[in-house]
C-alpha cells in the first residue's frame, strides 16, 4: 500500500477506477451466468459423445494396464491445448488408466464442442 491513507484524493480516484471495473465483470460474469443453463442444455451428455455406455467408461476409468505415463498423455496434446507447458498438475495426480481416458475424452471434446479453443480467440 502506498504512503497516502485511504481518503487522500489520490486514492480515490484510483479505488473508484478499480470498483468500476469490478462492476464490469460482475455484470459480465452475471450474463454468463444466465447463458450457462441454455449452453448446457445444447451439449449433449458425455457417454452420448464419447459413445460409450457409463459403465464402459467407468471401467476405463478404473483399468490399470498397459497405460501411457502422464509424460506420453501430454505430448500428444496439441500446442496451444491445456494450462502451459508440460503436464498439468492434475494429470501428475492422476492414475495411468485415467491418463488414457482423460486424453480420449480431450480429443473427443475438442472435435464436439463449439466455442472458444482454450488460449484462442473467442
Amino acid at each position: 500500500m502506498s504512503a497516502a491513507g485511504p481518503g487522500q484524493p489520490g486514492t480515490r480516484g484510483s479505488s473508484r477506477a478499480v470498483l468500476n471495473q469490478l462492476e464490469e465483470l460482475l455484470s459480465d460474469m452475471k450474463a454468463d451466468v444466465t447463458r450457462l443453463p441454455s449452453m448446457l442444455s445444447r451439449i449433449p451428455p458425455v457417454a452420448a459423445r464419447l459413445q460409450m455406455s457409463e459403465r464402459s467408461i467407468l471401467s476405463r476409468l478404473t483399468n490399470r494396464a498397459g497405460d501411457p505415463t502422464a509424460q506420453q498423455v501430454c505430448a500428444q496434446a496439441p500446442a496451444g491445448w491445456g494450462w502451459g507447458r508440460g503436464p498439468a498438475p492434475l494429470t501428475r495426480s492422476l492414475p495411468p488408466g485415467r491418463l488414457r481416458l482423460l486424453a480420449d475424452v480431450q480429443q473427443q471434446l475438442r472435435a464436439q464442442l463449439p466455442g472458444p479453443r482454450p488460449g484462442g480467440a473467442r
